[in-house]
């Protein structure tokens, strides 16, 4: 039974275009996404050299960053698929406590803000669109902070990729998303397909993945970066 599961295992990791890469024990993982029945995995620094043009998936920024900094032969992924907010699936958001209109607390123009509320407002999850004119006294409990970090991690993440990376395409998908102001999910995916655009070694091109349900996907995928470098013109060109 265990040849049979290992020979069944090594068929989904053979014919499997997208390997979900995770950290465990400080060792990279691939393992096939959809495989139900056996989750298959193995360290990608074995990753069989049958297995060829997967596309890595990613939902954590530190296992992002890792990646980037890995000398491994494998970690050399031309497609990426990347869900930044992922974490988010089920979770509850920052709540503020609100002060109404009597000028207590803090406002989106008010100077001097705790950085958690400052943040609150760059980042506001709905159903708050708008709150120009409701004052924060502070956010009120723990997950804000995950909330907030996550943005910074990603971006520490995006700035360990190397100059001259050989990803030709990034997938962004907004898995866990649903409730986020398009504005705060924009920023993010801008920041991070320019790094990548920037820092490529050829023609770089990004894109939501094709069945996205994000509502407000219109005004995310117009922040998204490409990059072409003509064949016979040595300056690139940056477009979003």
């Amino acid at each position: 039974m265990n040849i049979d599961q290992l020979a069944n295992g090594m068929k989904i990791l053979t014919v499997n275009t997208e390997l979900l890469i995770s950290l465990i024990n400080g060792d990279l993982v691939a393992s096939p996404i959809g495989a139900s029945t056996l989750r298959m995995s193995v360290r990608l620094t074995e990753l069989p050299a049958y297995v060829t043009s997967p596309t890595f998936v990613f939902e954590d920024p530190k296992t992002f960053e890792v990646y980037l900094a890995s000398t491994a032969p494998n970690a050399t992924a031309t497609k990426l698929r990347l869900a930044p907010l992922h974490r988010f699936i089920g979770r509850r958001f920052p709540e503020p406590s609100l002060r109404g209109l009597s000028g207590d607390g803090y406002c989106r123009l008010s100077r001097n803000k705790p950085t958690e509320v400052r943040e609150f407002f760059m980042a506001l999850p709905f159903p708050y669109p708008s709150m120009d004119g409701v004052f924060i006294d502070y956010v009120t409990h723990p997950e804000g902070l995950e909330f907030i970090t996550l943005n910074s991690d990603w971006r520490a993440a995006c700035r360990a990729i190397p100059a001259g990376h050989n990803v030709q395409e990034v997938i962004i998908d907004l898995t866990g998303a649903e409730r986020l102001n398009s504005s705060y999910v924009s920023r993010l995916v801008q920041f991070v397909t320019t790094i990548l655009a920037l820092k490529a070694k050829g023609s770089f091109s990004s894109r939501l993945r094709a069945d996205e349900p994000y509502q407000w996907m219109q005004c995310v995928a117009g922040a998204m970066v490409s990059k072409v470098v003509p064949g016979s013109e040595a300056r690139d060109d940056i477009r979003s």
